[in-house]
């Protein structure tokens, strides 16, 4: 059960530090949508209970501070695989759920916000053991070495074509702890990200960027409301766990 929900927590949360490359990027501030399709059926270990899902994201970005709201889509049931039909349950449990993060530049730490509880997850490092940056967090941070752990390699491999553009085409990859991630990143003349494939934890993944618009974002988006309690992960997955055994329980 944790592991579903550590994933969740990963996949909403993939930027630990936050200094941008300004300088390539050129630009400041701004707002972007995103689709990722994540296909844990593949990865042959405990996540797949999710089946495959989508994440729809909204990023609001400014400097080193970003807001992504996403919601979660799971794709269908996973009975027909000899999954037990408390797969199904929880899969239609996560169905449609919503998460925003704050990604907070100041403390180096993301938010995970709940509003129906009026509290904010603050993530650290070694609750996870894990961190990354460029799959659905900063896009100012998508090449930026800083932002992974360290060790991290950014490898620029020349131009692809994508979609009718002409794009760049870069390779990453990095280790925390255990865990290993790479990624295959496609960036525009700007250095922000327009593709992204690879894989975080075993299980693959791509995300497609879309209509950037480079704006002002006022700064109210990324500060955490001032009636939400902050509380360290461990204690929400804890409270997360109790809920979804509740609702798993046979009546």
């Amino acid at each position: 059960m944790r592991v579903v929900l550590v994933l969740i927590v990963l996949l909403s949360s993939l930027s630990m530090n936050f200094k941008p490359c300004l300088a390539s990027a050129k630009i400041t501030s701004g707002e972007v949508d995103v689709i990722m399709h994540v296909d844990s059926n593949t990865s042959g270990n405990a996540t797949s209970i999710l089946n495959s899902f989508t994440v729809n994201a909204h990023i609001f970005f400014a400097g080193d501070m970003a807001r992504i709201d996403q919601i979660f889509q799971i794709g269908g049931n996973v009975s027909g695989s000899g999954a037990s039909s408390d797969a199904d349950d929880l899969s239609s449990a996560l169905d449609n759920f919503r998460v925003t993060t704050i990604l907070d530049g100041s403390s180096k730490l993301p938010y995970i916000l709940d509003e129906a509880s009026r509290t904010a997850m603050r993530v650290s490092i070694s609750d996870v053991n894990f961190t990354g940056a460029g799959e659905i967090g900063n896009p100012l941070d998508v090449l930026n070495k800083e932002a992974y752990p360290e060790g991290a390699n950014i490898k620029k491999m020349g131009q692809v074509t994508f979609r009718g553009r002409t794009l760049t085409r870069y390779l990453i990859s990095f280790t925390a702890g255990t865990m290993r991630a790479t990624s295959e990143v496609y960036v525009d003349e700007r250095s922000l990200p327009v593709y992204i494939q690879g894989s975080l934890a075993q299980v693959p993944f791509e995300a497609e960027y879309f209509n950037y618009r480079f704006k002002s974002v006022a700064s109210s988006l990324f500060i955490i409301p001032a009636d939400y309690e902050i509380v360290d992960m461990e204690s929400v997955l804890r409270g997360m766990e109790t809920k979804l055994f509740e609702l798993l329980k046979p009546q």
